[in-house]
């Protein structure tokens, strides 16, 4: 079990790339942690992207769906950890504890939801004093960082 300090960049990245941009950001983060421990041809590794694609793609969809204004940073980092932690349950149920998984759910999901809630509260506040969040959103909406002259067009 892990805090999912990993998933920072992924939420920070929500309202700055778009899909595929997303994806391949997940792609980097479930292979970059597995190579710095050692997890990658383990049964961990299934575990670690299983939880990292499920909980992405539903903080993805929250944030597109209900926007900056209707779900804060500490609401999608809760449900993001949330269906990771049910979905390496699952996983654990399926190949390796059985009918014991019931043990472990208690207390693992409510280090999730704590997990979860402390980095969507440090994300928010990140995201709401960063300079360079705030000049990168500006340019994602109004297409600047694709010209040279930036968000002043």
């Amino acid at each position: 079990m892990r805090i999912g300090l990993a998933n920072l960049p992924l939420m920070v990245a929500l309202d700055i790339f778009p899909l595929p941009a997303f994806l391949v950001l997940v792609c980097i983060k479930v292979l970059g942690q597995a190579l710095i421990t050692g997890t990658l041809f383990s049964y961990v590794f299934l575990f670690s992207m299983t939880g990292t694609f499920l909980s992405a793609l539903l903080m993805f969809l929250l944030r597109r769906v209900f926007g900056r204004e209707r779900i804060t940073f500490i609401g999608i980092g809760t449900a993001g950890a949330m269906v990771s932690n049910f979905s390496q349950l699952a996983l654990a149920h399926v190949f390796i504890f059985r009918e014991s998984t019931r043990y472990i759910a208690p207390p693992f999901l409510c280090a999730g939801l704590i997990t979860g809630i402390v980095l969507g509260v440090f994300c928010e506040v990140f995201t709401r004093r960063s300079q360079w969040y705030a000049r990168t959103i500006c340019a994602y909406k109004c297409g600047a960082y694709n010209t040279p002259e930036g968000c002043g067009k």
